[in-house]
C-alpha cells in the first residue's frame, strides 16, 4: 500500500486551495457559500438511516494518461489492467472493505469507468494521451514553477465534459516528484478533477486520497502550520470540519504516541485516516457524512444522474432526440432543434458557456404536444468562440444533454461583456462577463482584476463610476433607482482594456 510520508510524495490540494482563496474572490465567495450548504445538506443526511447504502451512488470517471510515448504496459503508460485494478482498489477502500473500515463502513459513492463518449460511442473510460503534444512536459512534469505544464494548461489540453465524467489524469510527475496527486474541491467544473502521478497507479490509497478532497474532506491537519495545533471551538466549523476526527498537526501519528492537540494517545480516527499522512487506511462517520453531502452539491449531482457509465445501447441509449443546431447571424444567435411530440414534456433548458464547460441556463422551452420544431434567439454574445447546449432532467433524475454547438463570432473587440435583459426595464443592470485573457498558472483557475465601470449618457456626462474587482465568467450588478430612463453607454477598463457597450432602459 502506497502512504504518504513526510518529507516525501505528498498531496497538493490544500497548497493549491489556499493560493485560489487569496487570489480568487470568486472561488473564495464560492467555497464559502458551498461550505454553507453543505452544513445542510449533512443535516439533512443526518436525519436518514445512512448505515444502509442499498443504491450507492455511482460516478462516471475518464482517465487520461498523458504518457511520453512508451507503449502501453510501461510505468509511464500503464496498462489498461492496473488502471482497473486502481480503481477497483479505490472502491473497496469507498466500500469499507480495505483492510476493514470498521468506523465508518460503506461510505456509499463508486466509480466506474465511462462506457460511452462524448459522442455517445463505446469507450472502456481510458484516454491515452502523447505527452510529446504538450511543450516542456516530458522534460518537468506538471508544475507552478519553472519551466513545467501548469494544471490550467493541462486540463485545456484534454478534458472530456465535467457535468458527465469525473476527468482522471495520471501524469508523469508534479512539482519535480514532491506532489503525489493534488484535486479539487467541488467549486468550478472548469478546473474539476484529481491528476495522480503514474508510479502510485495499482493498489494505491493515494487515488482514494484525492477522491476524499473531491468530495470536499479536507486533510485531518486541516488549520494546522505544522507544529500548531488547529483551532476546536466547533468541529463543524473548525479544522477539518468533521467531528469524530481529533485536531492534529501535520506531524505523522502513531497509536502509540501523545497527540499534543489533545494530551491524549492518537485515536484512529486520525493515526489510520484516509485523509491524513500517517498509515492510509479508514474513513469516519463524519468525514462519510460529509461525502454524502458533498455528492448532493451541483457539480457532484450531475455525475450522479449521468448516463456515462451505461454503454450505448443501454438505458434511454443516446440523447439524439436532443440534437441541437443553430448560426450566427448579424452578431445575434439563432437556435434549433426538433424534440418529437411523443417524447417526455419536462422543460429543456437552453445553456450557454463562454469555455465549454462552464454552463449557465439562459432560459426554458417547455415541450407541447402539437410542436416537434423549436427556436431561441441570443441578441446578444460576447466571445469570439460561444458554446451552446440544451440539458434536460427527466422524472427520474437522470440529466440528458445535447451536442455541445460551437458559434464562433469574429466581432468580439468590445464584446467581452454583455448586458442581460437589454432593453432594461427595472432598477438594476446585471452584467455577463467573458473571458479576459487572464494568464493561466499552476495555482489559480481564474484571476481577479480590479476593474472601472463607468455608466455614460449620449452627451458623454458620466453618470456613475464605479470600482470592483470582477472575474471572466462572472456576473455584476449596478443599481439604477436614481438613473433616468434612456439611452445609455457601460465603459469598462479592465486589464488594460476598455469595452463599451450601449444600454437602453425603458
Amino acid at each position: 500500500m502506497y502512504q504518504f510520508v513526510e518529507g516525501q510524495n505528498k498531496c497538493g490540494t490544500d497548497v493549491i486551495h489556499k493560493q485560489r482563496l487569496q487570489k480568487d474572490s470568486s472561488y473564495r465567495s464560492f467555497f464559502n457559500s458551498l461550505n454553507n450548504s453543505l452544513k445542510n445538506n449533512f443535516n439533512s443526511v443526518l436525519r436518514q438511516d445512512s448505515n444502509l447504502i442499498n443504491f450507492p451512488d455511482t460516478i462516471p470517471v475518464v482517465v487520461h494518461v498523458v504518457h511520453d510515448g512508451a507503449p502501453v504496459g510501461s510505468q509511464t503508460n500503464p496498462s489498461d489492467q492496473k488502471i482497473i485494478d486502481l480503481i477497483d482498489f479505490t472502491n473497496q477502500v469507498f466500500e469499507g472493505k480495505y483492510p476493514l473500515n470498521s468506523t465508518a463502513g460503506d461510505i456509499g459513492i463508486r466509480f466506474v469507468l465511462a462506457q460511452r463518449d462524448e459522442q455517445c460511442n463505446p469507450t472502456n473510460g481510458i484516454d491515452r494521451i502523447d505527452g510529446n503534444l504538450l511543450p516542456n512536459y516530458i522534460k518537468y512534469g506538471i508544475s507552478g514553477v519553472g519551466q513545467g505544464v501548469t494544471l490550467n494548461d493541462l486540463f485545456n489540453f484534454i478534458k472530456w465534459d465535467p457535468n458527465r465524467y469525473y476527468n482522471i489524469w495520471i501524469v508523469l510527475s508534479i512539482e519535480n516528484g514532491a506532489i503525489a496527486g493534488v484535486a479539487s474541491y467541488p467549486i468550478n467544473n472548469k478546473t474539476d478533477g484529481t491528476v495522480i502521478i503514474n508510479s502510485v497507479v495499482g493498489q494505491s490509497t493515494v487515488l482514494a486520497h484525492e477522491l476524499g478532497h473531491a468530495f470536499f474532506l479536507f486533510h485531518t491537519f486541516e488549520g494546522s502550520n505544522g507544529s500548531v495545533c488547529p483551532a476546536n471551538n466547533d468541529c463543524s466549523l473548525d479544522g477539518d470540519r468533521v467531528c469524530d476526527t481529533d485536531p492534529v498537526t501535520i506531524a505523522s501519528e502513531t497509536l502509540d504516541s501523545l497527540n499534543p492537540c489533545t494530551n491524549t494517545p492518537y485515536t484512529i480516527s486520525t493515526a489510520k485516516n484516509i485523509m491524513g499522512y500517517g498509515i492510509q487506511e479508514i474513513f469516519t462517520y463524519g468525514q462519510k457524512m460529509r461525502m454524502q453531502a458533498a455528492a448532493a452539491l451541483p457539480l457532484r449531482d450531475t455525475l450522479r444522474k449521468s448516463l456515462a457509465r451505461y454503454k450505448p445501447d443501454e438505458f434511454l441509449a443516446c440523447d439524439f432526440t436532443l440534437r441541437l443546431n443553430g448560426e450566427l447571424k448579424n452578431n445575434d444567435v439563432y437556435l434549433n432543434w426538433k424534440y418529437g411530440s411523443s417524447l417526455p414534456k419536462n422543460k429543456i433548458w437552453i445553456q450557454r458557456s463562454y469555455d465549454g464547460f462552464h454552463f449557465n441556463n439562459l432560459n426554458y422551452v417547455q415541450p407541447v404536444n402539437n410542436l416537434e420544431e423549436y427556436n431561441f434567439h441570443d441578441p446578444d454574445i460576447a466571445q469570439q468562440n460561444n458554446y451552446y447546449r440544451l440539458m434536460q432532467t427527466q422524472d427520474n433524475g437522470v440529466v440528458r444533454y445535447s451536442n455541445i454547438l460551437t458559434i464562433k463570432n469574429p466581432l468580439i473587440n468590445s464584446n467581452s461583456f454583455i448586458v442581460l435583459g437589454n432593453p432594461v426595464r427595472n432598477n438594476q443592470i446585471e452584467l455577463e462577463f467573458g473571458n479576459f485573457d487572464q494568464p493561466l498558472n499552476f495555482y489559480s483557475s481564474s484571476s481577479s482584476y480590479n476593474a472601472e465601470i463607468f455608466l455614460i449618457d449620449i452627451s458623454g456626462k458620466i453618470l456613475l463610476h464605479s470600482f470592483a474587482s470582477i472575474s471572466s465568467y462572472e456576473r455584476y450588478r449596478i443599481k439604477l433607482s436614481y438613473i433616468p430612463s434612456g439611452i445609455f453607454f457601460i465603459k469598462l477598463l479592465v486589464n488594460n482594456h476598455v469595452y463599451i457597450k450601449k444600454v437602453v432602459r425603458y
